[in-house]
Protein backbone atom coordinates (compact mmCIF):
# COMPACT_ATOMS: atom_id res chain seq x y z
CA UNK A 1 0.00 0.00 0.00
CA UNK A 2 1.53 3.38 -0.93
CA UNK A 3 2.02 5.92 1.82
CA UNK A 4 0.77 9.34 0.80
CA UNK A 5 2.40 12.42 2.22
CA UNK A 6 0.10 14.14 4.73
CA UNK A 7 -1.41 17.23 3.13
CA UNK A 8 -0.94 19.49 6.16
CA UNK A 9 1.31 19.76 9.21
CA UNK A 10 0.37 22.04 12.08
CA UNK A 11 2.15 22.62 15.38
CA UNK A 12 -0.56 23.12 18.02
CA UNK A 13 0.27 24.66 21.38
CA UNK A 14 -2.11 24.52 24.33
CA UNK A 15 -2.31 26.36 27.65
CA UNK A 16 -0.15 29.23 26.40
CA UNK A 17 0.52 31.85 29.08
CA UNK A 18 2.48 34.29 26.86
CA UNK A 19 1.08 37.03 24.66
CA UNK A 20 1.32 36.38 20.93
CA UNK A 21 4.28 38.71 20.19
CA UNK A 22 6.31 37.21 23.04
CA UNK A 23 5.51 33.64 21.94
CA UNK A 24 6.45 34.39 18.33
CA UNK A 25 9.71 36.00 19.46
CA UNK A 26 10.59 33.09 21.78
CA UNK A 27 9.88 30.48 19.08
CA UNK A 28 11.28 32.51 16.18
CA UNK A 29 8.24 31.93 13.98
CA UNK A 30 4.98 33.55 12.97
CA UNK A 31 1.79 31.99 14.31
CA UNK A 32 -1.22 31.26 12.09
CA UNK A 33 -3.64 31.32 15.01
CA UNK A 34 -3.67 32.59 18.57
CA UNK A 35 -6.96 32.33 20.43
CA UNK A 36 -8.18 32.42 24.01
CA UNK A 37 -8.88 29.07 25.65
CA UNK A 38 -12.52 28.30 26.40
CA UNK A 39 -11.97 29.01 30.08
CA UNK A 40 -9.38 30.95 32.00
CA UNK A 41 -6.64 33.36 30.94
CA UNK A 42 -4.63 30.96 28.75
CA UNK A 43 -4.51 30.66 24.95
CA UNK A 44 -4.15 28.16 22.12
CA UNK A 45 -1.71 28.82 19.29
CA UNK A 46 -0.73 27.13 16.06
CA UNK A 47 1.88 27.41 13.33
CA UNK A 48 1.65 25.64 9.98
CA UNK A 49 4.42 23.92 8.06
CA UNK A 50 4.16 23.46 4.27
CA UNK A 51 4.87 19.75 4.25
CA UNK A 52 3.73 19.11 0.67
CA UNK A 53 6.23 21.63 -0.71
CA UNK A 54 9.02 21.34 1.88
CA UNK A 55 9.07 17.60 2.66
CA UNK A 56 9.99 15.42 5.61
CA UNK A 57 13.67 16.41 5.85
CA UNK A 58 12.75 20.08 6.15
CA UNK A 59 10.05 19.25 8.74
CA UNK A 60 12.61 17.40 10.90
CA UNK A 61 14.97 20.41 10.61
CA UNK A 62 12.12 22.82 11.50
CA UNK A 63 11.29 20.74 14.59
CA UNK A 64 14.99 20.87 15.48
CA UNK A 65 14.86 24.68 15.34
CA UNK A 66 11.56 25.28 17.13
CA UNK A 67 12.00 22.37 19.58
CA UNK A 68 14.64 23.75 22.00
CA UNK A 69 12.86 27.07 22.69
CA UNK A 70 9.54 25.22 22.95
CA UNK A 71 11.01 22.80 25.50
CA UNK A 72 12.27 25.77 27.57
CA UNK A 73 8.81 27.37 27.42
CA UNK A 74 7.22 24.12 28.59
CA UNK A 75 9.75 23.74 31.41
CA UNK A 76 8.78 27.14 32.78
CA UNK A 77 5.04 26.46 32.22
CA UNK A 78 4.66 29.22 29.62
CA UNK A 79 3.27 26.54 27.25
CA UNK A 80 1.36 23.54 28.57
CA UNK A 81 1.24 21.18 25.60
CA UNK A 82 2.64 20.77 22.10
CA UNK A 83 1.50 18.46 19.31
CA UNK A 84 2.41 18.15 15.66
CA UNK A 85 -0.86 17.39 13.84
CA UNK A 86 -0.41 15.66 10.48
CA UNK A 87 -3.51 15.64 8.25
CA UNK A 88 -4.04 12.49 6.20
CA UNK A 89 -6.54 12.12 3.36
CA UNK A 90 -8.95 9.19 3.44
CA UNK A 91 -10.25 9.08 -0.08
CA UNK A 92 -13.92 8.46 -0.66
CA UNK A 93 -14.42 4.80 -1.55
CA UNK A 94 -11.05 3.75 -0.07
CA UNK A 95 -10.82 0.85 2.32
CA UNK A 96 -7.78 2.09 4.24
CA UNK A 97 -5.39 5.00 4.53
CA UNK A 98 -1.94 5.15 6.05
CA UNK A 99 0.98 7.47 6.49
CA UNK A 100 4.57 6.62 7.19
CA UNK A 101 6.16 9.07 9.63
CA UNK A 102 9.94 8.97 9.11
CA UNK A 103 12.01 8.14 12.19
CA UNK A 104 13.86 11.46 11.86
CA UNK A 105 10.59 13.38 12.28
CA UNK A 106 9.34 11.21 15.15
CA UNK A 107 12.71 11.50 16.92
CA UNK A 108 12.90 15.29 16.45
CA UNK A 109 9.40 15.71 17.84
CA UNK A 110 9.94 13.31 20.74
CA UNK A 111 13.30 14.79 21.70
CA UNK A 112 11.57 18.11 22.35
CA UNK A 113 8.40 16.76 23.99
CA UNK A 114 6.18 17.34 20.96
CA UNK A 115 3.42 14.74 20.59
CA UNK A 116 2.43 13.41 17.16
CA UNK A 117 -1.25 13.52 16.21
CA UNK A 118 -2.75 12.10 13.03
CA UNK A 119 -5.99 13.62 11.77
CA UNK A 120 -7.84 11.75 9.03
CA UNK A 121 -10.14 13.62 6.63
CA UNK A 122 -12.55 12.10 4.17
CA UNK A 123 -11.75 13.55 0.74
CA UNK A 124 -12.76 12.93 -2.83
CA UNK A 125 -10.44 12.84 -5.82
CA UNK A 126 -12.00 16.16 -6.81
CA UNK A 127 -10.92 17.70 -3.46
CA UNK A 128 -7.30 16.77 -4.15
CA UNK A 129 -7.40 18.28 -7.66
CA UNK A 130 -8.80 21.54 -6.28
CA UNK A 131 -6.25 21.83 -3.48
CA UNK A 132 -3.73 24.66 -3.89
Amino acid sequence: MPHDLPFAAVLRLGDVALLRPALEAELGLALDRYEPARQGPLHHAQASFELETEGWTALAAWLGQVGPPLRRLRERSAVGSAALDLAIAFRQGAVAASALIPATVAEAAGRHGIDLELSVYLTSDEDRRDAP
